[in-house]
């Protein structure tokens, strides 16, 4: 049986999913989370199914494995995208779907001492090769809702 907290939480994901991003029956959802959010993930993805999503995806965001990447990759590597990430967007795109962005960062300082010419690279990489998606959220092409999310840390 839930305790009230987490029927709040369920209650904050169901007005995430109808509002937030008014979800449209048989429309997808992108869904990016951090790890530390997969309970509150998959209550969005409850309320998603239960509200008639399609489909809903989860990138889930690791920044540990982010910066080890930083760290630890050839440097000219760093503006690589696989072609997947473009893909997976465009059909975004084109299919409207909805995107929710749980946010509240589990590491806030990992990338700390990690120099910001690194990160910066991957980030412009990413960011132009994406720009067309990030074109149509911006133009509230697609629905777009950013959340905030409480860590137990």
């Amino acid at each position: 049986m839930p305790n009230a907290f987490q029927e709040r939480q369920a209650r904050y994901a169901d007005l995430l999913v109808r509002v937030g991003v008014n979800i449209q029956p048989g429309q997808c959802l992108m869904l990016s989370a951090e790890l530390a959010h997969a309970l509150f993930a998959r209550m969005v993805s409850d309320a998603a199914y239960r509200a008639g999503a399609k489909y809903v995806h989860v990138a889930w965001v690791d920044m540990p494995l982010s910066r080890s990447r930083i760290l630890h990759s050839n440097p000219d590597y760093l503006e690589y995208v696989p072609n997947f990430e473009i893909v997976r967007h465009r059909q975004a795109v084109d299919e409207t779907w909805a995107r929710l962005a749980l946010v509240g960062d589990e590491f806030p300082d990992i990338l700390e001492d990690v120099l910001p010419n690194l990160v910066r690279r991957v980030q412009v990489a990413r960011s132009q090769a994406l720009r067309f998606y990030n074109d149509a959220l911006t133009s509230n092409r697609m629905q777009w809702c950013v959340a905030g999310v409480p860590n137990i840390n």
